[in-house]
This record gives structure tokens, sequence and C-alpha cells, in this order.
């Protein structure tokens, strides 16, 4: 069966699409069950590392699961040690920089119950950077309801959130994802040029196949005749 060029066309840009582009792993970190929750919870092999911990001075120890009384949420991560001055961190390292770690949003409940809220500071820094690429400071917890964060940020060397006193402040819902890969602009042009010799390929044995045909032949005979 002879193929079409239109056909050969479609056939060679789904073959260039599947090279380019994969599926991009993605990830609710929701802290819902106790006994999934460890220092692998969220982690994707070959590509994202999570780890769970909170820091006071040149101490440091891990995050550890609740069940509910931050707010409305339930199932948070928080730092079981009360110490003013601590702080909790979620460490998002990208494994693979082909696929940068993409932080959507997350959520930050208060232990306070008055609905007054407490006065925190949170961040989100690439790592590797100097400084945070996402900075806030100001009430957790208002009314008894969280306080939803949307930093929207990416690195290929991965994300760190911070936020003050981990004992009254909890953390929940993480929304991480993992970009898609994208060719380097060699790599693009490569395959490229690849596709569209396979398409000139194409139609010239299209071509040849079409001028070979008996019925051809005979119209072009018969057309030289008159």
């Amino acid at each position: 069966m002879v193929r079409s060029p239109r056909r050969l066309h479609g056939l060679l840009f789904t073959a260039t699409l599947v090279c380019v582009t994969s599926p991009a792993p993605a990830a609710l970190l929701d802290f819902n069950n106790a006994s999934d929750f460890n220092q692998q919870y969220g982690d994707t092999p070959g590509l994202l590392d999570v780890s769970y911990t909170y820091h006071l001075g040149a101490t440091s120890g891990e995050l550890a699961w609740w069940d509910s009384g931050y707010d409305e949420l339930r199932g948070v991560a928080w730092g079981p040690q009360q110490a003013d001055g601590s702080t909790g961190r979620i460490s998002l390292v990208a494994l693979d920089p082909a696929h940068p770690v993409l932080l959507g949003s997350f959520q930050l409940g208060s232990w306070e119950g008055f609905g007054s809220g407490r006065v925190e500071t949170v961040t989100v820094t690439r790592i590797g950077a100097s400084s945070p690429a996402f900075s806030f400071t100001g009430d957790i917890g208002v009314g008894n309801l969280s306080t939803l964060f949307t930093p929207q940020l990416s690195s290929a060397t991965g994300l760190v959130i911070e936020w003050t006193n981990p004992w009254w402040t909890a953390i929940d819902n993480v929304d991480v994802n993992l970009a898609t890969a994208v060719p380097e602009p060699g790599a693009a042009a490569l395959l490229l040029a690849g596709g569209l010799a396979l398409l000139l390929l194409g139609r010239l044995q299209f071509r040849q196949q079409q001028s070979s045909h008996p019925r051809i032949h005979q119209a072009l005979y018969q057309g030289a005749a008159t």
C-alpha cells in the first residue's frame, strides 16, 4: 500500500511529538494519612526528592504528622518541638535538570484557635539562590481559616518552602509538579532536520511509485501518440 505524503507527514509529526514530550508527574502533598507520611513521601525516583525538617539555631529535626486543629485543615505537617524562633522547611530537590520543579500552591493553618491568626514569615527560595523568590509576612489563620499561598514558581535545581514557628503553624496541600522535558535547541534542530529528510524521502518514493504504475505509463504513451 502506498502512503500519501499527507499521511506520511501526519505520522512524522506524531513521532516528533512523542520524541520531544513526556508526561509531567504531579503530586499533591496532602498528608491525609499518618501511615503515608515519612521522609520519602512525595518522592519521584530519579526526578524529585522531598524532605521535611524543622530548624532551631544549630539543631534540627523532622516534621511530624498531625490530624486536626490547625484551622480547617485535616492532616498536616508540623514541628513537634514548641520553640519560638524555629523554622519549618520542605525541600523539593530536582534530581534531573530537564524536569524543573513547579510549585503551584500550599496552605498554612494556625493552632491558636481564637480566629485572630498569628503573624508568621513565609518564603520560597530556589535552591542555590541567595534570596527568596517569594516572601510573605502577615497573619495566618484569620477567622480560623487557613491561608492559601500561590507562589507559582519553577526551578531546575529545586525549591525550599520555609515558615516560622511550625509548632503553631502547620502546612498542607502542597501542589508540586515536574515540568515536561524540553529538548535543547541543538537536539530540537536535529529532530526537525531528520523529520524533513524523512518527509522528502517519502515524497520521492511516492512519485517513483506513481511514475512506475502501468496505467500512468499507458496514459503517457497515448498522450505522446496523439
